[in-house]
């Protein structure tokens, strides 16, 4: 039988979920590496306990490194979070690999058995048409012990057959599990850049026309260094949260996709829209985000309100992805350049970038 649970997991409750980011975000100020996703999963995995080779290899890095630079945590996190989760893929496919291997001993055997128990009809037949009656008896008597063996074959073919749906059940909900996870931005819920990517590609590669254009979307969260450096970084990721699950929630399209584009610039894919309705779209996620209001739990004062620029682009004939991206993210400039709190068009954007903005600016 397959083992159906994963080797890393995150089966921990809100709140206890809450306490490790309470402590690794305490544990990650303490040393040198940058406070980013990645490091996070690090410190999270090792302080959950449920990467068991992540956490001694940890402990053997901190004796080379005590304040655990950037190039340590990469390490740490290529060789003990990454590789574990293709190590998850690999357990997937090689259960995949046992159970047809069992699928077809198990069909080859009752096969086997079809050939004999045919064989030996035929023989039965032909005495019956012979003379020799005393031959009927041993006949009939191989018949029967022939049949009854193949009866259990059958029977131990439904048996395997009903337990192999299961166990594919089993390995389809951890190939989407894995699926998902590597293309879900955790934090946030919407894709990650991985698929982004994917998904951004395959809208290109789709033909579209007049009044239906393909569109691309950049959101970019105004002044977000600010957020983090006054009111820290634990509320800067429940902005990032937030925002992430006001794009699930609006943009509702079964076409259409959500992603976290980088750090805290958003991206909405819409296949087929068309510039009126995407813009419109774009206009009410903006316009959503600016009456998000953040309240620290302890007391419910609102602490925090956002807003968010945008810019918005229409896929070109031969596009490539850089080249939408780039228009969306001249126009979430120009955005930028003119207030803030506004969504811009491409085609009322400068033709090209002049200058970068800031981060989080």
């Amino acid at each position: 039988m397959t083992d159906p649970t994963p080797k890393i997991r995150y089966p921990e409750t809100k709140e206890r979920s809450a306490e490790l980011l309470r402590l690794a975000l305490q544990r990650m100020s303490a040393h040198d590496a940058a406070l980013n996703p990645l490091t996070f999963s690090v410190w999270y995995e090792h302080l959950a306990g449920g990467n068991a080779e992540l956490s001694r290899a940890f402990e053997a890095a901190r004796q080379d490194d005590p304040r655990l630079g950037d190039r340590t945590i990469q390490n740490l996190y290529d060789q003990h979070v990454i590789a574990a989760r293709e190590r998850d893929a690999e357990r997937v496919g090689d259960g995949l690999d046992r159970l047809m291997s069992r699928m077809a001993a198990a069909a080859h055997e009752t096969g086997d058995q079809a050939g004999r128990f045919h064989s030996t009809l035929e023989g039965l037949t032909e005495v019956l048409r012979g003379d020799d009656v005393s031959r009927i008896a041993v006949h009939v008597e191989r018949t029967q012990s022939h049949s009854a063996r193949m009866a259990d074959s059958l029977q131990s073919l439904r048996r395997e057959l009903a337990q192999s749906r299961d166990e594919a059940d089993q390995l389809r909900a951890q190939l989407r599990s894995l699926r998902s996870e590597a293309v879900h931005c955790a934090l946030t819920g919407v894709l990650n850049r991985r698929g982004f990517d994917e998904r951004l590609a395959a809208m290109l590669a789709r033909p579209a026309t007049s009044g239906h254009e393909h569109v691309l979307a950049l959101l970019d969260v105004d002044h977000f260094k600010r957020v983090n450096d006054t009111h820290g970084h634990v509320l800067g990721d429940r902005v990032l949260e937030a925002i992430g699950r006001l794009l699930r929630e609006m943009v509702t399209d079964p076409d259409a996709s959500v992603a976290r584009y980088g750090g805290e610039e958003f991206a909405i894919l819409l296949p087929g829209c068309g510039l009126a309705r995407a813009r419109a779209v774009v206009e009410s996620v903006r316009s959503a985000v600016s009456r998000i209001k953040l309240r620290q739990r302890a007391t419910d004062r609102e602490v925090l309100r956002v807003t968010a620029s945008a810019g918005v682009a229409p896929a070109w004939p031969g596009d490539a992805p850089t080249a939408i991206v780039q228009r969306a993210d001249a126009a979430l400039y120009a955005a930028k350049q003119s207030g803030r709190d506004r969504t811009v068009m491409a085609a009322e954007a400068p033709a090209q970038r002049a200058t970068a903005v800031p981060a989080g600016a």
